[in-house]
């Protein structure tokens, strides 16, 4: 027969429960990382089986600091990377998963949403946390495959053809001398990348390049013509099915009005700018010159496209040219004895601080080729070079 509970017993069973709950509020965990004891509202819960306390060991805060790339000198965020949410999620073993990490990017960079996430990170882990990652651990993710651990920075070029693949290159490295730097470094999505340095190369003059904030415009609107791209496409998909085109109306008007703010403000940037053709007041002038050109190729860094003073001015040509011009000079003022006096002592004076130019010139023309000696020496100690002088590419 069952033993009915009495008031007193529930009582009692209630104050455990109270003094338990009460006593995990009191409890402190250390922090791998930072070395503090802190509450278990300050860990992420464990996801590892073994783990009988049931909670991560780095803190929230300084997980939070790992994923945002956070600077100690400045104390400032940086931005949310593949590499330092992988950094993050490895401490806490949770999984990477390509799409979640779009996702996590997209819900915060997209201006159509009400209330985005802050950052990428807040936006990441509470998309992990959802039903269907439950029980997921960091070898669960798409880094691990068949065993074998996945290099985060692998490589996506080896899906470019060989002619896409040269022209990456080449922009990459053109957008990195002319810009300072890659603008594109923290991008989250590399198959983009060769269209975004196609398009960037393309945009980027003579007047770009010394102008930091025509620069800083020029990559925000070619990043809001690659995000354009992609709501199109997104648009071509949803309204390819006919069938469910009712369906799909609003998402398409969403697409359509996201589309439509990131034109105005691509516009407005290029207004402020002076950099469509409609907005500059330079336009294409000089652009088919001979003067135009030679401005194209030093931008490229063609250094054959450089003007070769010295040559021109001690060609044979000039130097004829010069010998016909004094003579004139000398018909046509006529010298008498005070002005070829004034002239030597002009002449001295000019040798004299043309020989003290020589000298230093051959000097420092000496220090280089010696530094330039020592550094073939190092290059080639360390295999950067042949004996030929020129750079080995890495195979």
């Amino acid at each position: 027969m069952p033993v009915k509970k009495g008031m007193g017993n529930i009582k009692k069973q209630s104050m455990t429960t109270n003094d338990e709950v009460t006593e995990k509020t009191r409890e402190k965990f250390l922090c791998y990382c930072c070395g503090e004891m802190k509450a278990r509202s300050k860990f992420y819960q464990s996801s590892d089986p073994f783990n009988f306390v049931k909670v991560t060991c780095y803190c929230k805060e300084c997980i939070e600091k790992i994923a945002r790339n956070y600077n100690k000198t400045s104390k400032q965020f940086g931005d949310v990377t593949k590499q330092s949410l992988c950094l993050a999620l490895e401490r806490l073993d949770l999984p990477f998963i390509e799409t979640l990490w779009e996702s996590s990017y997209n819900e915060v960079h997209d201006p159509s949403l009400d209330r985005p996430k802050t950052n990428v990170w807040a936006a990441y882990i509470k998309n992990v946390k959802l039903p269907q990652y439950n029980g997921m651990r960091w070898r669960d993710g798409d880094l691990f495959k068949k065993g074998e651990v996945k290099n985060i920075d692998e490589d996506f070029e080896r899906n470019l053809t060989p002619e896409v693949l040269d022209e990456y290159k080449t922009n990459k490295k053109d957008i990195i001398r002319l810009v300072g730097y890659d603008p594109f470094a923290n991008y989250p999505v590399e198959q983009d990348l060769p269209v975004l340095y196609a398009k960037l190369i393309s945009f980027i003059d003579e007047e770009t390049k010394n102008d930091g904030m025509k620069m800083n415009a020029v990559i925000q609107i070619v990043q809001s013509f690659n995000q354009i791209q992609k709501l199109n496409d997104a648009i071509n998909e949803l309204s390819a099915d006919t069938s469910k085109l009712n369906a799909n109306n609003g998402t398409i008007k969403q697409h359509a009005d996201t589309i439509s703010k990131l034109l105005s403000g691509a516009n407005a940037l290029a207004k402020d700018n002076g950099i469509s053709l409609n907005y500059n007041n330079n336009k294409s002038k000089g652009q088919n010159t001979l003067t135009g050109k030679m401005k194209d190729l030093d931008l490229i860094g063609f250094r054959a496209a450089k003007i070769n003073m010295y040559d021109i001015d001690y060609c044979k040509g000039m130097q004829q040219v010069a010998e016909i011009s004094a003579k004139a000079q000398i018909d046509q003022i006529g010298f008498d004895e005070n002005v070829m006096n004034e002239i030597n002592n002009i002449r001295r004076e000019l040798v004299d601080n043309l020989q003290k130019q020589k000298d230093k010139a051959l000097e420092r023309a000496r220090v280089l080729l010696v530094e330039n000696r020592d550094l073939k020496d190092f290059l080639k100690e360390k295999g950067l070079i042949d004996e030929f002088g020129q750079v080995i590419e890495d195979e």
